[in-house]
């Protein structure tokens, strides 16, 4: 269930040393390492100790899913940020193991971890983010970045925008006219290596239809910009 104030992950964090069982004398032993993972759009988790709750923070959009199902999550996006409480509503835990998955853009950016059996002891967390080559990426990755002409041009209805990437990067892709005003949006998040098609629709950023001219398209990538010019006909 996702939700839209603003500050109810806050609110629950709070919830957890209300109803958490809590065990005198015990102590955090180890770090608790998030592994977020591109490839596979999983989080996993490595500790030792059993932990009762958890805040990770997503630069970006995501949509998650626990796959723990002992525990209790909520989520929210606010601007470009997506926070995520797992908890619980009495004395379960969660383990090492795969935490949840996700859909959408986000790279993971904080966390904190408390015991299950005192959520007033917080455990020291680590963040590994896998993603690139290195990390699983297929085997026929282009070797630069590339954006083709779209097709077809001249068009009327919609047309298709296809681009190489050569490595996992944030990528923004974007319509302007030919004044340079910005008009559409097609993508702005990460993306693995490899080669993408996107259709644009010859519409604004509200919905409502263009009128016939020249328009550019530009994708920016790494460091790297660029940018080729297409014909809307009606």
């Amino acid at each position: 269930m996702k939700c839209t104030i603003r500050n109810i992950l806050d609110v629950l964090l709070i919830s957890i040393v209300v109803l958490i069982l809590a065990s005198p004398g015990s102590k955090a032993q180890d770090t608790a390492r998030f592994i977020q993972n591109f490839y596979s759009h999983t989080v996993t988790v490595e500790t030792d100790d059993t932990l009762g709750g958890a805040v990770l923070k997503f630069l970006g959009e995501i949509t998650p899913e626990l796959l723990q199902t002992q525990m209790i999550m909520d989520y929210s996006t606010i601007g470009d940020t997506t926070r995520v409480l797992i908890y619980s509503m009495s004395s379960e835990f969660f383990l090492a193991g795969s935490l949840l998955s996700f859909t959408g853009n986000g790279i993971l950016i904080y966390t904190e971890a408390s015991t299950a059996d005192s959520v007033s002891l917080p455990v020291p967390t680590k963040i590994e983010v896998i993603t690139g080559i290195d990390d699983g990426e297929p085997d026929n990755i282009p070797g630069d970045y590339v954006l083709h002409q779209n097709y077809p041009n001249p068009f009327n209805a919609g047309t298709r925008l296809e681009f190489e990437l050569k490595r996992g990067t944030s990528v923004k892709l974007d319509i302007f006219d030919i004044t340079g005003k910005p008009v559409g949006s097609l993508y702005d998040g990460y993306l693995r290596a490899g080669e993408y098609s996107f259709t644009w629709n010859a519409s604004d950023f509200s919905g409502k239809a263009l009128p016939s001219g020249v328009y550019l398209y530009r994708l920016q990538a790494d460091d790297v910009t660029l940018n080729r010019k297409m014909v809307l006909l009606k």
